[in-house]
């Protein structure tokens, strides 16, 4: 069985396929860190010249630098998260462009801060003061004290 010859528009979607993929080669330069935080903080403050702190506070975030490519930014909530989505193709488009590399990518990741539960009732801050100072134990016995009341 003979295999078809390629149409003319298979031909050309190979083409640009090839030219595309050289481009992308030909454009991924190589950056320093220093050059990534200096684009980044361009592009921090355009968005501070817009007045969006919320923008703000998340471009203010540290990042990594991984792989050569790859930026990894920690965030705090899932707001934060759909934020940078929104954000990210004009970031990136930014950034690719300064840095001459389109290669190029962020990864965003919510990382739930492992923190102490606020003691909001006098037990609870009793408990609290108790682990920092366990003779209030003692003092709170002798002098028969009630942290609920």
């Amino acid at each position: 069985m003979l295999k078809e010859e390629p149409t003319k528009t298979e031909v050309q979607k190979e083409e640009e396929v090839e030219v595309l993929n050289s481009t992308v080669e030909k454009k991924t330069k190589e950056f320093t860190l220093e050059a990534l935080k200096s684009a980044w903080d361009e592009y921090k403050q355009s968005h501070k010249d817009d007045g969006n702190s919320f923008e703000l506070v998340i471009l203010s975030k540290e990042f990594e630098l991984k792989n050569k490519t790859e930026i990894h930014i920690a965030l705090s909530s899932d707001l934060e998260l759909d934020r940078i989505k929104m954000l990210r193709t004009t970031l990136l488009a930014h950034l690719r462009k300064s840095l001459k590399n389109y290669a190029i990518d962020i990864f965003a990741v919510v990382k739930q801060e492992v923190g102490t539960k606020k003691a909001y009732t006098n037990s609870d801050k009793f408990r609290v003061m108790m682990e920092k100072n366990p003779s209030l134990v003692e003092l709170k016995d002798r002098l028969g004290l009630d942290p609920d009341i």
